[in-house]
């Protein structure tokens, strides 16, 4: 075969140049981060978003401030579910933001940085729900579960009632017990405390046991705020001893008690409306010299 005449290949070579596409340049592809405001990408799409937000800085048309206030108000939420004990990924599962995102996010928080967050993460922290995966703090858990039990509700009918295994509650419970829980439990526990916190039951042993552990009745917890581990129950004082009267406003409980005593009920039922072991309605007869009228 013999070789192309020299002129055709050159105008072969010369169509093929004409043709081929040119390769991209750099400077037109785009690199900015999903979600982000402002970039150095030099594409046209983002000098055309940049000139846009410029003119509406310009104007006063664009909110800067209330960005900022959206950064403050999502890292608020996120120092706030760090000290209630939120694990990243419950965080994650919370918010919707990625996990590894939120390992970062909470590792630097701890450290006591605080990056700018992209818009998207900013919204899906400010609309975060419960969370439905990992581990949380176990303070809300386990005071709605001592407040049950000041109710009557004892771990196996608690169990029953709501599928969690009695080793799990009992342990969810204990002052002495893990400081986490998984976010599933907390879950189910806080529904069956909505529903079941206003229902006294009539077994003793639950709720002497309870008064023994000085845990407070659910009318002490707000909803609000019962989750939160600097918060107190309301009206009663968690540093009496044992048997010693449990609420901080006494007076209004030792009226009570002399009401009941003086219409014949025994200390053991006493103890059983007002939340005292027997000894310690005896003893607080006593200390305050407490007497049946004729």
């Amino acid at each position: 075969m013999t070789a192309p005449h020299a002129p055709a290949a050159l105008a072969a070579d010369a169509e093929t140049s004409d043709t081929a596409p040119a390769p991209e340049n750099d400077a037109q592809r785009c690199i900015r981060r999903p979600g982000s405001t402002w970039s150095r990408c030099k594409c046209a799409d983002c000098r055309a978003h940049d000139a846009r937000l410029t003119k509406l800085n310009r104007t006063g048309r664009y909110n800067a401030t209330a960005l900022a206030t959206a950064q403050a108000r999502a890292f608020t939420r996120l120092e706030h579910w760090i000290a209630l004990g939120w694990e990243p990924l419950a965080i994650a599962s919370a918010t919707g933001v990625a996990q590894p995102t939120c390992w970062e996010i909470v590792r630097e928080i701890r450290a006591g940085h605080r990056r700018d967050l992209q818009h998207a993460t900013v919204r899906r922290i400010l609309t975060a729900g419960p969370p439905t995966a990992g581990f949380i703090g176990v303070t809300g858990t386990r005071r709605r579960l001592q407040a049950l039990t000041w109710m009557g509700w004892g771990l196996s009918r608690l169990s029953q009632e709501i599928g969690i295994p009695v080793m799990t509650l009992s342990d969810a419970r204990s002052d002495n017990g893990p400081s986490t829980v998984a976010a599933v439990i907390a879950a189910t526990i806080a529904d069956a405390y909505d529903r079941l916190s206003s229902t006294r039951l009539p077994a003793r042993q639950p709720h002497a046991h309870a008064a023994r552990h000085r845990w407070a009745p659910p009318a002490a917890w707000d909803d609000e705020t019962i989750d939160d581990p600097t918060v107190t129950p309301e009206g009663v004082d968690t540093t009496a001893g044992a048997g010693t009267a449990r609420y901080a406003n006494e007076p209004d409980v030792v009226e009570t008690v002399e009401l009941l005593y003086s219409a014949g009920l025994t200390d053991q039922q006493i103890g059983y409306r007002i939340g005292l072991t027997p000894s310690g309605v005896q003893k607080l007869r006593l200390r305050h010299k407490i007497r049946r009228t004729a």
